[in-house]
């Protein structure tokens, strides 16, 4: 079960969308970044990620049970 754990968050969407939130997060208090913006930022890439997933369970081949 262990394993089934890591790699359950070892996807390239969430690595990426983790490197986005990380990255903002370090701007907003570096200052290079509003909250207001970062907020976006947070929405956004949250939304995208969860639209791919929908996106790929709704494409996949595996049948529904």
């Amino acid at each position: 079960m262990a394993v089934l754990e890591v790699t359950r968050f070892a996807s390239r969407k969430f690595l990426l969308a983790l490197i986005v939130l990380i990255a903002a997060t370090i701007a907003l208090f570096s200052g290079d970044l509003s909250g207001t913006l970062w907020r976006d930022v947070v929405l956004g890439t949250c939304g995208v990620y969860l639209a791919a997933n929908v996106a790929q369970k709704a494409t996949s081949k595996e049948p529904v049970p």
